[in-house]
């Protein structure tokens, strides 16, 4: 009557190689959802390469000479509109609430843009290119976003940078694993993709990521931007700390800090405010695969709380036939475990046979250890399920008393 746990399993082929079928299909499905879960939100234990905390963001406009509000000039024929934006400027950097502010091109982070381009070193032969997502930055944007140095630079230092007309290039993980490193470039004169411009390298930087959800994208080209000779829409500014409701509050009673002639400020919203609207779909998708996995729990549980529940109500006999030989309830106990365990272990290499041949489709950013990961993890959760499932019929048996059993038997 003590047949070892495997001879009972084998001999129960039947009902158990569809037990198995269900539980490497249940694996397989968290499996999956997990390592999508997993590829959205990585990205927000990575560093993002930038502080928002009291950021804001305006756009700038100006008014036409067609317009009632246009004020003419006086001394002109034509309206000096970069003066006017200079002194706007100057007036909101000189107000008590603001600690920096700048003028960006294409250079505000949670922006989803694609202006890359790629960058080789002048006078040499090699054919590997650094790529990065190209911002134009005036130099006071890297106080205002507060960019973090590689080799320990201050703000100060890379505002410099900026101002000598030198570029900054982030960390690269596609340069990197090309066997270069990004740090070479520092000094080194550049010229882009097709030859238009040529930079001579500053300082590395951390990656300014598009989004906290979003895979490392390239790299960060950061080019300086002459506030007195490019028109730019885009303002940032940084208040000072703690102090970013009340400037909030000056910038709607104050007309003075809207406008200055025919230039003014509109659109005023905070970087945290931007960051919840640009990664609102990204949130959403992430709390619908983690929903779909909790919801998946919940359904394996009950399932496999009656499927166990039907099973253990077919054994009753032979658990007391067991317990009359002279079996403890701990023994029986770990024995109806170990059987769902292993069965859970054969639809664990099923699931893995027929899927990790095409792991690279989950997510091509992923690598073979974090899939490992997930599906471990997944094993994991469904390993609990199981042996919670098997807690309570397996302890409902059990207090039965033998003799009841085997009579009825």
């Amino acid at each position: 009557m003590k047949r070892k746990l495997f001879t009972q399993i084998t001999n129960e082929w039947r009902d158990n190689i569809w037990m198995i079928i269900e539980l490497a299909i249940v694996t397989g499905a968290i499996w999956i959802l997990i390592v999508l879960c997993w590829g959205i939100a990585k990205g927000k234990f990575q560093p993002k390469g930038f502080d928002i905390e009291d950021v804001y963001a305006a756009n700038i406009e100006f008014i036409t000479s067609d317009s009632p509000e246009f004020q003419p000039p006086v001394n002109s024929d034509q309206y000096d509109y970069y003066g006017a934006r200079k002194a706007l400027l100057t007036k909101i950097r000189n107000h008590p609430l603001v600690e920096k502010a700048g003028l960006s091109q294409n250079a505000f982070p949670y922006f989803l843009n694609y202006n890359g381009n790629a960058l080789t070193i002048e006078g040499s032969d090699d054919s590997i290119h650094y790529y990065g997502n190209v911002r134009m930055m005036s130099p006071d944007l890297v106080h205002v976003f507060r960019l973090k140095s590689l080799t320990g630079k201050t703000s100060d230092q890379l505002e410099k940078i900026l101002r000598e007309g030198k570029i900054l290039v982030s960390s690269n993980k596609d340069y990197s694993n090309k066997n270069r490193d990004p740090k070479d470039l520092i000094g080194k004169h550049v010229s882009t993709t097709y030859g238009e411009s040529s930079y001579t390298v500053g300082d590395l930087i951390v990656h300014i990521r598009r989004n906290e959800y979003e895979h490392i994208f390239g790299g960060t080209v950061v080019l300086p931007l002459i506030e007195d000779s490019v028109w730019c829409k885009d303002l940032a500014i940084r208040a000072k700390p703690g102090k970013g409701s009340e400037f909030m509050e000056a910038f709607r009673t104050d007309p003075d800090l809207r406008r200055y002639g025919n230039v003014y400020l509109t659109d005023m919203e905070s970087f945290s405010d931007i960051r919840h609207n640009k990664q609102r779909n990204y949130t959403t998708q992430l709390n619908a695969f983690i929903i779909l996995i909790l919801f998946l729990l919940v359904v394996v549980f009950l399932g496999l709380l009656g499927t166990f529940w039907f099973r253990m109500q077919q054994r009753t006999g032979e658990v007391a036939i067991r317990m009359v030989c002279g079996a403890t309830k701990g023994q029986i106990f770990r024995r109806v475990i170990s059987e769902g365990l292993i069965l859970l272990l054969f639809g664990f290499l099923l699931i893995s046979v027929a899927l990790w041949p095409f792991y690279k489709k989950f997510d091509t950013a992923l690598s073979w250890e974090t899939i490992l990961i997930c599906e471990l993890v997944a094993v994991a959760l469904v390993a609990s399920g199981v042996v919670i499932s098997l807690w309570w019929p397996a302890r409902k048996i059990m207090n039965i008393e033998p003799a009841v059993a085997v009579k009825e038997e």
